[in-house]
């Protein structure tokens, strides 16, 4: 037993539950033909930190005041779920990088797996985790080889007139995706600003995608955090064109 606790020692973790509200731009919603609509949603997030690797992940509500049936797939009630894991390579700061993403809405599931290398760089009040690897679906529209997807997430702690804050960023890039699974987004093309005239160009551009959100969190108390993050995505969220929102949260810390 007691070689089993040194082998997973557990060494840190957080954990929160939050209240957020996702307003889309106005060139977003022109973009997209009013495609998208704000929404609130609720999350519960946590992560863990063990001398042999990391945890990570979250589940979403969004639209948690409506039904899963509204006649209006911009209003129903969805979910998204993700999971992450790095299995630390000794003291490298190389790590196995493992995550899975689920997002489900009446009608419409899709899964997203990636399996690849993973490295931590910790300094102190900053912090960068870039990844690399390759990208699986499973969804309603396409299963199967969906190229390679490489990101990062990180953070810079510091304080302000005496109160703690946080900017963070996380970004995931999608390239060389299947052509099968480019009919997932075709349906979303906008001939408006910043989309595209035609599918046949549409068709030449969608083997990438851009997705991530820059953040500033204040923490006034340790139970408290207030934040604002710039969201952001391209070709990506089920539409062949820039989407960017702002997002405003309140969470409650463990």
């Amino acid at each position: 037993m007691g070689v089993s606790t040194a082998q997973a020692e557990y060494l840190w973790g957080f954990g929160d539950v939050s209240v957020n509200w996702l307003d889309w731009s106005d060139g977003t919603e022109k973009r997209t033909h009013h495609g998208k609509s704000d929404f609130l949603y609720l999350e519960l997030e946590g992560g863990a930190l063990f001398d042999w690797g990391e945890m990570y992940g979250f589940f979403d509500l969004e639209n948690p005041q409506n039904t899963s049936n509204e006649n209006n797939g911009n209003h129903d009630r969805r979910t998204a779920l993700k999971g992450n894991l790095r299995y630390f390579f000794g003291d490298t700061g190389f790590n196995l990088y493992l995550h899975s993403y689920n997002f489900s809405t009446p009608g419409f599931n899709e899964q997203d797996q990636v399996i690849g290398l993973g490295y931590n760089l910790n300094g102190g009040s900053f912090w960068w985790k870039p990844f690399i690897g390759y990208h699986g679906v499973t969804s309603s529209g396409y299963s199967g080889s969906n190229g390679y997807m490489m990101g990062w997430v990180l953070g810079y702690s510091f304080k302000l007139g005496g109160q703690d804050f946080l900017i963070s960023n996380w970004h995931e890039t999608e390239f060389n995706r299947n052509n099968k699974y480019k009919g997932n987004l075709q349906t979303g093309i906008s001939n408006g600003e910043g989309g595209f005239k035609n599918l046949q160009q549409a068709g030449r551009s969608l083997k990438d995608g851009e997705n991530g959100a820059v953040a500033l969190w204040w923490t006034p108390i340790k139970e408290v955090t207030a934040g604002i993050q710039y969201r952001y995505a391209y070709y990506k969220l089920g539409k062949a064109t820039y989407q960017d929102a702002a997002i405003f949260s309140l969470r409650y810390n463990f």
